[in-house]
């Protein structure tokens, strides 16, 4: 059985499935990225400066950025 490929050539994607150059995607793309860059811009200037104002400086920030980082990795690896 061979497999042909759809109208545009872009495989075997049925109709209603979403494709890069749909606007929706773009859209959805755009405002997580947004969301994503203030998130972490507010996290890591923020952290940073409440360590050194509370925590007692980088060592602490770096402990905390550390334990995060573990943590998502375990995780993704229960996750599966």
């Amino acid at each position: 059985m061979s497999r042909t490929a759809g109208p545009r050539g872009r495989g075997s994607a049925g109709r209603g499935a979403l494709r890069w150059g749909d606007p929706v995607i773009w859209a959805l793309l755009l405002v997580l990225i947004g969301i994503n860059a203030a998130m972490v811009g507010l996290l890591y200037v923020g952290g940073a400066t409440l360590s050194e104002a509370r925590l007692g400086g980088a060592g602490a920030f770096a402990t905390l950025v550390a334990v995060a980082g573990a943590g998502s990795l375990a995780g993704a690896a229960a996750a599966g």
